[in-house]
């Protein structure tokens, strides 16, 4: 009925659109319930907010290693060695840190292992 009187384009391409500017904008992607005679969409924003990463007990570097994965998407262990001028040792502590926080995941094998942050 919206379709006809031209408050909607097309039907079903809003809940796309919804799915694409998640992924765009680093967020979880919306939660869809049908419930009886509704259609509910959850918003969620990203858990890894200041103050949450603050009550984790992370450094700055920690902190700036977050977002730079947030718009970056993915980093490397040597990405972070030339972005802070520090050893390997030092870059892989904070990601492993990171790691046993449950905040980044460990993707790909030898030269090829990247990091992104975990589904929260």
């Amino acid at each position: 009925m919206f379709f006809w009187v031209g408050y909607i384009e097309e039907v079903g391409t809003g809940t796309n659109k919804m799915i694409k500017w998640c992924r765009e904008w680093g967020l979880p992607e919306p939660e869809f319930q049908i419930k009886p005679g509704n259609i509910v969409v959850i918003f969620r924003k990203s858990k890894l907010t200041e103050e949450y990463l603050e009550k984790l007990g992370l450094n700055e570097k920690e902190k700036e290693i977050i977002q730079l994965i947030k718009e970056k998407k993915k980093i490397t262990s040597y990405n972070i060695q030339r972005k802070y001028g520090v050893s390997k040792d030092t870059a892989n502590r904070w990601l492993n840190r990171l790691i046993e926080l449950n905040l980044v995941e460990r993707k790909g094998r030898g030269k090829a292992i990247y990091y992104t942050l975990r589904e929260i």
